[in-house]
């Protein structure tokens, strides 16, 4: 049951990650990849697998890309981040914050090879403004998941 109430999660966080891309002018803020990260810590590499290939699905159908990258992309974020709920302690404000910054490092990263690769995308790929909206972001949607979870 509490399988099921996480991928109703990451569809609402899907839908409000879509509705503040118009509200805020295009300006994505990663509510589904803070979701993935925060189940990934709570229950593991396993689930963190499962949900983030889900919600990769999830972005591939609604959204506009290569059908199964966007699921090995945020499986493989959610694995990672469920192995290092065994290393790191997940309450931690600094988990909270510095590692929603890496996934999305590496997101971006992974997502420069879907598209032309050119040193301006690179350049707009990894805007100070994007890590900074996901560092103030990140612990604050953690709490609210925190509690409804």
């Amino acid at each position: 049951m509490r399988g099921v109430l996480a991928f109703a999660v990451i569809f609402f966080l899907f839908l409000i990650q879509n509705a503040a891309g118009f509200i805020f002018f295009g300006q994505d803020l990663p509510l589904v990849l803070l979701g993935v990260l925060f189940y990934a810590l709570s229950r593991g590499p396993v689930f963190g697998l499962a949900l983030g290939g889900a919600a990769g699905g999830l972005l591939e159908v609604f959204g506009v890309g290569r059908i199964g990258y966007e699921s090995a992309i945020f499986g493989g974020i959610g694995f990672l981040a469920g192995l290092a709920a065994q290393k790191v302690f997940r309450d931690s404000l600094w988990t909270q914050i510095l590692l929603p910054v890496i996934a999305l490092y590496l997101v971006t990263f992974f997502n420069l090879g879907n598209h032309a690769f050119g040193l301006s995308l690179v350049r707009e790929a990894f805007l100070p403004r994007d890590l900074l909206i996901t560092a103030i972001l990140s612990p604050f949607v953690f709490q609210i998941l925190k509690r409804f979870s």
